[in-house]
């Protein structure tokens, strides 16, 4: 006789016994008792796996032995792949409104999928923990709530994880025991098959609705055997996602695969630690010139728009969800405009103001930002390194310019093509007839009046001359598009140096050499003095009085204390009332002179080893400062800033509209060299000069007698103005020793202008410096 035992434990002691009943008999007979222990079976899977990124290419996974082992636990085979980062949605704006729900939660422990309840309603029920077929509904609608951004990929990516791996073949596993190698692969090969087989047969049910995946092998898929409840993997990509599961195993060497391990692995999600937080900054950020009619009138301001774009950073921390942008004016009461940009948009337009200072900041949101993995400090290499917050954006300070080049309107654009067109017209007219009055009659006089250097017609070498050999140039102090300036040494006729600044200029020659002819009139302390002219070079030299100090604007610039600059050198009330007073006097000089200036400004006086200011005109100034004039309407560029109401309004300049200037170039003292209407557009500022509707308002801390003087020069009818001799006689008593000896003021008779004379052929006893007579220059 014999009988089958059932549903007895794997790897226990079993004691049976058989008994003989009867009907006739209670009392049975008893065979002797035999022992025996049943064969090992195939182990539960394990309990509570847990992971945790120690570093950024380091995971620690603990795991508690099955409840059920069946058997001596001797291995547990632990597998892990990289998954592919995934967007849990495909439209932008929808990842911008979802941001501020997300919540990080690193860790996703899950156990095999129960197909059958977990895709019934078109998607996984994933909770981030360990599922079981005891899950209630209540439990699920709990979780439902917390759902994380890394959770939601992560849910995705493990359905993908099991569909794949329950069709596919593992790779050789590679950290076996090399003797057990061959006999483990083979019989790995028939329990993935197995697996596979089942999963078929139970997932082909015509009432579940079959999740759309594309079936492809993880190729980077690896596995490790250990027989600790623990394990170090390392050698991980930085903020990457990886997928691990764990089987539980008897002693391989003495059966298969699918009997030695548990059919279920539960597997877990974990993410590296991100690398360095720069790694998420963009490249090569641009911010494009205004776009052609773009232009905006709001509150009478005009506006333009720019377009800022940008490139990816190279290797993000992990997938990028979307940029956030913040662009507001550089200060801390400016206005803030957020803004987000989808993943796959590169460039966003932005309405800004002309010649305001933005500050523009781009935040790459990839899932270690939205997973709140950057903290102060990180472990970089075993070593602690603090995290510097411009680390975590790229910031951008910038100003916008003056109104572009391109704002013309269509109707703009078709009346500069009409004047264009007409004045063409008009010039072939005028060459068809000069080339007939050629012809006729001014073929043999055209020959008489060439000149061999006509760029310098208007100019006739004169006593000012003097030899290129007798100046030396030593370094470049200031530089244009069209001309330079150097300091040099201008050797004397009796052997001695003078230090000298030289003015060069390329283009336009006869320019320069018509604004030496105009020096040659002044002779004041307060003025720069001309040294001489060498016109027979090219380009042509002019030498003058050299102002280590340069000129004015930059020497206020200088006198700023700032927060990058807070033990700078200061500038006291006394410096700036006797700066003041040494323009006030040279102007004085000029208006005795009946010379007007038009374009007095602190970028027009320069000041001297001594900090002596003295009046100048310098053509160099209007390319070097090309942001303080204007051109309107095709004319000149124009000092718009400066320019007195009439100026502007009819063309006019005189000394009248001169001290208005003066008055501007106070306020300039004033503030050290701050733009005058600064936050105004230049249309803005005509329009409102023009009409008298605006002044500028007194500096911080600025002298009182410096105030009044302003208030004085900036009377909008040019005839209650003050003068410059009275502008003196205000500022007199706050004069310093300097301005008492050689000021204009204080002269009682005008000494004819100086020049340097260095004819080698002079053989007279003559000091260096000559007084010539106002008839051998040329009057402007």
């Amino acid at each position: 006789m014999s009988a089958q035992l059932t549903a007895l434990l794997g790897d226990e002691w079993y004691a049976v016994y058989a008994s003989i009943t009867s009907n006739l008999n209670t009392i049975g007979l008893f065979s002797p008792i035999a022992y025996f222990r049943t064969l090992p079976r195939q182990p539960e899977p394990i309990l509570n796996l847990r992971g945790e990124s120690l570093s950024r290419s380091t995971i620690e996974l603990v795991w508690q032995p099955p409840s059920k082992p069946n058997g001596p636990i001797t291995t547990y085979l632990v597998y892990y792949a990289p998954m592919e980062d995934r967007l849990p949605v495909n439209n932008s704006k929808l990842l911008c409104l979802m941001k501020d729900r997300w919540q990080s939660e690193k860790n996703v422990p899950l156990n095999h999928l129960n197909l059958t309840e977990s895709v019934r309603c078109g998607r996984p029920k994933f909770r981030g923990s360990n599922l079981n077929a005891n899950n209630d509904d209540e439990t699920d609608d709990e979780d439902e709530e917390n759902t994380s951004i890394d959770q939601v990929v992560t849910d995705l990516s493990i359905l993908e994880y099991q569909l794949i791996n329950s069709v596919s073949q593992r790779k050789d596993p590679l950290f076996i025991r090399p003797e057990l190698k061959d006999t483990i692969i083979n019989d790995l090969d028939h329990y993935f098959e197995d697996k596979s087989s089942a999963f078929n047969d139970n997932y082909k049910s015509d009432s579940l609705e079959q999740p759309v995946v594309e079936h492809k092998p993880y190729i980077d898929q690896y596995n490790q055997s250990v027989s600790d409840t623990r394990i170090i993997i390392d050698n991980l990509k930085e903020a990457q996602m990886y997928m691990f599961q764990v089987f539980a195993c008897h002693d391989i060497s003495k059966q298969s695969l699918s009997d030695a391990c548990s059919l279920n692995g539960i597997i877990l999600a974990v993410r590296t630690k991100p690398g360095d937080p720069s790694r998420d900054l963009v490249r090569n950020v641009q911010v494009v010139a205004p776009i052609e009619g773009s232009d905006h009138l709001t509150a009478n301001t005009k506006s333009f728009t720019y377009q800022i774009s940008w490139e990816e950073p190279l290797e993000p921390n992990g997938l990028i969800y979307f940029y956030i942008i913040y662009i507001g004016q550089n200060s801390n009461n400016g206005p803030k405009e957020e803004r987000c940009i989808g993943h796959d948009v590169y460039s966003t337009n932005v309405t800004l103001l002309p010649r305001t200072t933005y500050c523009l900041r781009i935040i790459t949101y990839t899932i270690a930002r939205l997973n709140n993995e950057y903290g102060d400090k990180d472990q970089i290499n075993g070593e602690q390194s603090s995290f510097n917050s411009t680390n975590l954006f790229f910031e951008l300070i910038f100003t916008t310019k003056d109104l572009p080049s391109n704002e013309l309107t269509r109707q703009n654009r078709l009346l500069a093509f009409i004047l264009i067109v007409g004045l063409t017209t008009l010039l072939l007219l005028f060459l068809i007839g000069a080339l007939l009055y050629y012809y006729k009659y001014g073929r043999s006089d055209m020959k008489a009046s060439i000149s061999k250097n006509p760029n310098y017609e208007l100019y006739t070498p004169d006593r000012w001359e003097i030899d290129k050999d007798s100046v030396t140039l030593d370094k470049l102090i200031g530089q244009g598009h069209f001309g330079q300036v150097y300091q040099g040494v201008l050797k004397l006729q009796d052997g001695t140096l003078k230090p000298c600044a030289i003015k060069l200029r390329t283009t336009h020659p006869t320019d320069l050499l018509q604004e030496a002819s105009i020096m040659k009139q002044f002779r004041c302390y307060h003025v720069i003095q001309l040294y001489g002219i060498c016109s027979r070079i090219r380009p042509p030299y002019v030498v003058m009085e050299l102002m280590v100090n340069g000129d004015l604007k930059n020497y206020l610039y200088r006198h700023r204390q700032s927060e990058l600059n807070p033990n700078g050198p200061t500038l006291p009330e006394s410096a700036m009332i006797q700066l003041a007073l040494d323009v006030a006097d040279g102007m004085y000089y000029l208006s005795d002179q009946k010379f007007v200036h038009r374009d007095l400004a602190a970028r027009n006086c320069l000041v001297n080893g001594n900090h002596t200011c003295k009046v100048g005109d310098f053509g160099l100034t209007r390319d070097i400062y090309e942001t303080d004039y204007y051109r309107r309407g095709g004319r000149s560029f124009l000092p718009i800033r400066w320019m007195a109401p009439e100026s502007l309004r009819d063309g006019r300049f005189d000394t009248i509209s001169d001290v208005w200037s003066f008055g501007v170039l106070l306020w300039e003292i004033a503030t050290l060299a701050e733009q005058p209407y600064q936050g105004y557009g230049n249309e803005e500022v005509v329009h409102y000069v023009r009409y008298g509707n605006i002044t500028l308002e007194r500096p911080p801390n600025c002298p009182e007698i410096l105030h009044k003087l302003m208030r004085a020069c900036w009377t909008f009818a040019p005839g209650d103005r003050i003068s410059f001799r009275s502008i003196v006689d205000e500022l007199v008593p706050y004069e310093n020793e300097d301005f008492h000896l050689n000021a204009y003021y204080h002269t009682q008779s005008n000494p004819s202008p100086e020049t340097v004379l260095l004819d080698s052929n002079n053989n007279n006893d003559e000091k260096d410096l000559l007084l010539v007579d106002d008839n051998d220059s040329e009057q402007h």
